[in-house]
């Protein structure tokens, strides 16, 4: 158990040891952008919405973040299973405009995207719809599972570009890394995903303390504050 514990961590590991630098420049950027007077809002569909949701409104984290979700969009309630096994509403171009009209997301704003295998036409889309019109994006991809499969989207690009810096989270094509007879299990891009999520968010307040910026810091809403 502990070496399958270990087997499932070190996408995590390594993509902490190899894109510190592209974790650092993402954090100056969004530095930047807050200091200006804009948002952060971060997105992904499927599981990596745990991503996106990883960054907002939880303790230890910043205030500065906001998730977006493609159940946004819906005008009808669903259970949580039923939407995380349809992979169509990430296939379609207009879900990711009409996220980002949505949230009226605009250039002086940043974007953080999450997805695992940067093929699909929703993040493309808002990624390009974004970046075009002056917003700072950002992507978390599987560097591998991206280079493997082709473009779901029109324009033939990939999620990794049409961002202004992607985080490779050092997983596999299929996301899946330990073998049995079954198929394969142990997804490993949530681990690394949600590691990353968190050494942004460090490193973001690292660059506001050293500007001398408030830095917005959620305590755990479940500890009971108590005077000393």
């Amino acid at each position: 158990m502990a070496d399958t514990a270990l087997r499932l961590c070190l996408p995590a590991l390594q993509a902490a040891a190899t894109e510190r630098e592209k974790i650092q420049r993402v954090a100056v950027a969004l530095a930047k952008r807050v200091a200006q007077g804009g948002s952060i809002y971060t997105f992904g569909a499927g599981h990596s919405q745990s991503i996106a949701a990883e960054f907002c409104s939880r303790a230890g984290g910043l205030a500065h973040f906001t998730a977006m979700s493609l159940e946004d969009l819906r005008e009808d309630n669903r259970k949580s299973h039923l939407q995380l096994s349809d992979s169509n509403p990430e296939r379609d171009p207009s879900n990711g405009r009409q996220l980002l009209s949505l949230y009226e997301v605009t250039a002086r704003d940043a974007l953080l995207i999450a997805s695992n295998s940067g093929r699909n036409a929703a993040v493309i889309e808002m990624a390009l719809q974004a970046h075009a019109m002056g917003t700072y994006v950002a992507a978390i991809v599987s560097g591998s599972h991206c280079a493997h499969e082709s473009s779901r989207h029109a324009s033939g690009h990939k999620l990794v570009d049409v961002v202004d810096e992607w985080i490779d989270n050092c997983g596999v094509p299929g996301d899946a890394i330990i073998p049995t007879r079954s198929g394969m299990v142990g997804a490993t891009s949530t681990i690394a995903g949600a590691l990353i999520a968190q050494l942004i968010s460090i490193a973001l307040v690292e660059q506001f303390e050293a500007q001398e910026l408030p830095a917005q810091v959620i305590a755990s809403a479940n500890i009971d504050q108590r005077q000393s």
